[in-house]
């Protein structure tokens, strides 16, 4: 709402069960606010394992579509990541000639 077009979160997500085949799902959320914001994210992830505790190592860059650019998949190592972002794609914030992220909030309602 305050016109930022890139939200950078240093994360640290613990590793836990999934279904098999599945991607983890704060990979998933990261997409998700990425295009329900039309706004780009970099989520910073910590990777392998440190005093007992195996980190997700899901860090991405996504669109603000919510499409990742850089970093589909977990790694279990570092891993440099690197995205060409057009950040004015996040000040257009229609979805649709009917829709409009910030103007259709109704914050009476919540």
């Amino acid at each position: 709402l305050a016109g930022a077009a890139l939200l950078c979160a240093p994360v640290n997500w613990p590793d836990g069960p999934r279904p098999l085949g599945e991607r983890p799902a704060e990979m998933v959320r990261v997409q998700a606010n990425a295009a329900v914001n039309r706004m780009f994210i970099a989520a910073c992830d910590r990777c392998g394992e440190e005093r007992g505790v195996n980190w997700v190592g899901g860090s991405t860059i996504v669109d603000a579509d919510g499409y990742p650019l850089a970093g589909r998949d977990r790694e279990s190592a570092e891993q440099l990541l690197l995205a060409e972002l057009d950040l004015t794609q996040a000040w257009h914030k229609s979805i649709s000639e009917h829709n409009h992220v910030h103007l259709d909030r109704r914050p009476a309602l919540y």
